[in-house]
């Protein structure tokens, strides 16, 4: 026989979702409100803090006031490197530190080194030693501030660089960005004067040594005229040298006579071989100079005059090629030592005149200005992620308890765990009654009550899928039999003790009885019997004694007995067994037990144990022609549910209908859709 193949899963669908979301929604609202409060909470206590940016543009080329063109060509790598230099530079913890300084930010609350509780309550107590590192540590702790709160970038692959300050007032972060982006203009122009200044005084020591050459060389020249003067010919330009020598020799004797009487004045002879020199330096003279000062000056220039005609005598003199060619050698040298001076003079005013037109290589383009909004927190920003998150997390923990951790809530809910369709849920009566023994007995005693309604909507369940399976199967005995049977085989079972099978059983059980059906419940929980509680029996031997005789045994007997509320017929156990029941249930006496009560009962009802503490009811499911799966409402887990249910599948026999039922559900839930039926109950 080919067994027909089970119905694949069903996918899960939209409205399932929202389903899911509709039966969590406690759970998504309890969460979205935490994170929202706690949203709430951190912008009232959150420090408000407001970022203002600078633009700095910076020009890669390095042109000067007085430059005409670029010093090389340019090349989108060098300007680039230019930029990204510029960026960290104005990172450096140098350029930090003169802010920090100008700004006296180490002396401010929000930047500066804060005194902790620790140390205020030390120092009120008077114990409190100053730490040796305390400004160090001090210098640190504001630079790290200022670091954090200072966000420099570049702007894309522009050459505008964004220079940010962050405060908690508006007014300091703008003035910081400012201060900023300024110091870093302004050290830039004073590094560049530096090395202009450094290049001039090079050129200046320089210049010294050109200007004690040519006094060297001039000097020189005298001494050689005055040395050979006797040599010459003694004609007329012999005598003109001599004369002018004498006369020279007068001035200087005078000049020095002065000098003694104002020794304030330059040294004998210095005045007269740099004359030419300090007149190019343009040393002023005194406006009120006194008389001696004044003849100094005309000596000066006579002894000047003088000793350029002696030379312009001396070379037009007959002289000897020897005198000629030292004269020739003390003038060239001169000339060049003089040219010389000259041409480092005119670089170094080159290089003063650029130190005072200095300019920077980069501007400010767009000073920063007070912001008006914080940045932080932003309040749009924290509600949107609190939003988010919210659904977010609420979503999974509603997820996690539908499908994990949390217990089953409503029949949708737990016929899409099952993949079956969920019977009507039975609620939890808590009806008080001094004659019940059970809750069952609402099925006699309150027949209109929301319990037994319950009761009766899942016999109707159970009978629309016995209908729609058909005629009940072979028996457990001859599988192959094609004649059905007349009772159908009923299991009420959970996964786990306590869910209220014995109570669901009783009450399923008086339903058929008391609708003209015979009906029999069978107690086969042999590990823990408690059917004959719930009807006040007490029997001395038990179903298990039955199964463990060998011989026929009176069915009469004390486990059968008759529902003293309703025409149903009852096979109970007596006490606990203490071995194992599976190889009692699987034997043929149990079979042969089933086969005739499906010959004289049109409905056989067994109280089976739980599914995952023991074996048992896995040897009752393929006798059942449907199968009670009750769940205790908001307390199976549903891992046990599901660990509980795919044996429970496999050990049925194909074309069993399987009816999860949800059990002890509060009766407000169930009330609050249907008020306007009120009338339908017993109490009214």
């Amino acid at each position: 026989m080919t067994l027909p193949q089970p119905d694949p899963p069903r996918e899960i669908e939209i409205r399932a979702i929202f389903a899911v979301l509709r039966r969590q929604i406690r759970v998504i609202a309890m969460t979205t409100g935490v994170i929202f409060a706690a949203a709430g909470l951190f912008l009232l206590v959150a420090t408000e803090t407001f970022t203002a940016s600078a633009l700095v543009l910076v020009d890669p080329d390095q042109k000067g006031i007085l430059d005409d063109s670029r010093n090389f060509p340019s090349s989108s790598g060098r300007e680039n490197a230019k930029v990204d230099s510029e960026v960290e530079i104005l990172r450096s913890d140098a350029l930090a530190l003169s802010v920090i300084r100008e700004k006296g930010l180490m002396a401010d609350p929000e930047f500066g080194l804060q005194t902790s509780l620790a140390d205020k309550l030390a120092r009120a107590v008077g114990v409190a030693i100053a730490a040796p590192d305390e400004p160090d540590r001090a210098i640190s702790r504001t630079l790290n501030s200022f670091k954090q709160a200072r966000t420099v970038r570049r702007k894309g692959l522009t050459y505008l660089i964004s220079v940010s300050a962050s405060s908690n007032s508006p007014q300091k972060a703008a003035d910081l960005a400012n201060a900023l982006a300024q110091t870093y203009i302004d050290r830039q122009v004073s590094t560049k004067v530096s090395a202009l200044l450094k290049a001039r005084n090079v050129l200046r020591d320089q210049m010294e040594a050109a200007r004690k050459a040519i006094a060297d060389h001039e000097l020189g020249f005298d001494r050689f005229i005055a040395n050979n003067l006797a040599l010459m010919d003694a004609d007329a330009s012999s005598a003109d040298i001599s004369r002018l020598s004498t006369r020279l020799q007068l001035l200087e004797a005078e000049r020095s006579a002065l000098l003694e009487s104002a020794p304030d004045q330059p040294a004998p002879g210095e005045a007269g071989l740099l004359t030419a020199g300090a007149r190019q330096d343009g040393a002023p003279a005194a406006e009120n100079a006194d008389e001696t000062q004044q003849r100094l000056r005309q000596i000066d220039t006579d002894i000047s005059g003088l000793r350029q005609t002696l030379r312009r005598s001396v070379l037009s003199a007959d002289l000897s090629p020897d005198m000629l060619t030292g004269l020739y050698t003390f003038q060239q040298n001169a000339n060049i030592a003089r040219e010389q001076y000259q041409g480092l003079l005119s670089k170094m005013s080159d290089l003063e005149t650029r130190a005072k037109i200095q300019i920077a290589d980069s501007r400010i383009v767009s000073p920063a200005i007070a912001p008006v909004q914080p940045t932080f927190p932003n309040r749009n920003l924290v509600l949107l992620l609190a939003l988010a998150s919210s659904l977010g997390v609420g979503i999974s923990l509603a997820l996690l308890k539908e499908f994990y951790i949390g217990g089953i809530t409503s029949p949708t809910q737990l016929a899409e765990l099952v993949q079956q369709d969920s019977a009507a849920p039975v609620p939890a009566s808590y009806e008080t009654n001094a004659n019940r023994m059970s809750i069952a007995d609402g099925i006699v005693d309150a027949p209109l009550s929301s319990y037994s309604e319950s009761i009766r909507k899942l016999r109707a369940t159970i009978d629309q899928k016995l209908r729609a399976t058909g005629p009940a199967g072979p028996t457990a005995a001859n599988p192959q039999a094609g004649a059905p049977a007349n009772g159908r085989v009923i299991l009420v079972t959970s996964s786990l003790p306590d869910e209220g099978k014995t109570t669901a059983s009783l009450a399923l059980a008086r339903t058929y009885a008391l609708s003209g059906r015979k009906t029999l419940l069978i107690d086969a929980d042999m590990r823990k019997p408690s059917v004959h509680r719930h009807l006040g029996h007490d029997p001395q031997t038990g179903f298990v004694d039955f199964l463990m005789d060998r011989a026929d045994a009176d069915m009469a007997g004390s486990f059968y007995a008759r529902d003293p509320a309703s025409p149903l017929a009852v096979i109970m156990g007596a006490a606990r067994s203490t071995f194992p029941t599976d190889q009692l249930l699987a034997s043929a006496r149990f079979q042969h037990l089933l086969e005739q009560a499906r010959e004289v009962y049109d409905v056989i009802i067994i109280d089976s144990p739980p599914l995952l503490p023991v074996v048992d009811a896995r040897y009752l499911a393929p006798h059942a022609d449907a199968v009670v799966f009750l769940v205790k409402w908001a307390s199976t887990n549903q891992g046990d549910i599901r660990s509980a249910v795919e044996p429970l599948t496999e050990a049925m026999a194909p074309g069993t209908a399987l009816v999860p039922v949800l059990n002890h559900v509060p009766e407000a839930l169930g009330k609050s859709r249907y008020n306007g039926y009120s009338g339908y109950s017993a109490a009214t």
